[in-house]
């Protein structure tokens, strides 16, 4: 059975503009992706680049454009490695906040699922961030999937002090985690548990150095082993740049989804401290409804 990812995010801004993020070239060249190719009224719609998964370079036959109806649907077919997807945007406005739900079937029930989710969520992040306020966000290089340990980074426009409890304020990390019940003990062997996330999750703290350092250990069914979490923040001219390592993985082992994950989390704290009443985009994997016979 395939799988169908689901997000969705709201945005202050209207329908029209949320329409023309993906399908004004120009646009999408410069928040999107590294290269576009889009003519809609000649039914072509392709963007590449390293940021895309599966396309890192130029190519304009990945994906095929279905429907275009200006500021309410786009769906375009996506060739995207072994899978032929159906991708599908809508735009729903309401008093000039704007609702776009973006789904992605036919995805093959495998890691590359989710790590394909995590695009979709920080692209849904880094749209909002355009539209509202013409922010280009920070995009992942799908080029750096590799095996081994993990280390992404984020630059973000806030003190220390403010990106500290952002990791450590049970509250703040229920939002970019997307959880209803996260338990922190902000000291060294205290409890940093996140409900949901019994199998693949944070456990106990074993460093902390106050607006500086967190780390935790996390446990993975998947992996079969504890590895280490470990935060690292540098603060200049009231700017943080975030860091986070994952480690204790086999130098062969590849876990995709685990580093496109993390940075999809890096973007949503960034945008949780940079934006005034932020919430976090909406986010499902799903299995694909069959087609009645």
């Amino acid at each position: 059975m395939t799988k169908t990812i689901r997000v969705s995010v709201t945005v202050n801004g209207t329908a029209e503009a949320a329409y023309a993020a993906y399908t004004d070239p120009d646009q999408v060249s410069r928040w999107l992706a590294e290269g576009a190719a889009i003519d809609i009224d000649a039914g072509k719609y392709a963007f590449w680049g390293p940021s895309v998964p599966g396309v890192p370079g130029e190519a304009d036959d990945k994906m095929t454009l279905v429907e275009a109806v200006p500021a309410e649907r786009l769906e375009f077919n996506w060739q995207l490695l072994d899978d032929l997807t159906t991708v599908t945007i809508s735009f729903e406005e309401v008093d000039g906040v704007t609702t776009a739900t973006f789904e992605q079937a036919g995805m093959a029930e495998n890691d590359w699922a989710w790590t394909v989710a995590s695009f979709w969520t920080t692209q849904a992040e880094n749209m909002r961030a355009w539209v509202e306020r013409g922010v280009v966000g920070p995009r992942f290089d799908f080029r750096e999937l590799a095996p081994g340990d993990i280390e992404v980074s984020a630059e973000i426009d806030a003190p220390a002090a403010e990106v500290f409890r952002a990791i450590t304020d049970p509250e703040q990390v229920e939002q970019w985690m997307m959880t209803d019940n996260a338990t922190i003990e902000p000291e060294v062997g205290g409890v940093y548990n996140v409900a949901g996330w019994d199998q693949d999750g944070p456990v106990k703290i074993v460093d902390l150095e106050e607006n500086q350092k967190l780390s935790y250990s996390w446990r993975s069914d998947f992996v079969g082993h504890e590895t280490l979490v470990t935060w690292e923040l540098a603060e200049s001219q009231g700017r943080t740049r975030l860091t986070l390592m994952h480690s204790g993985f086999a130098p062969d082992a590849r876990h995709d989804s685990y580093r496109t994950g993390w940075h999809s989390f890096l973007v949503q704290i960034k945008t949780l401290l940079e934006r005034d009443g932020w919430a976090p985009p909406s986010f499902e994997i799903v299995d694909a409804v069959a087609t009645p016979s």
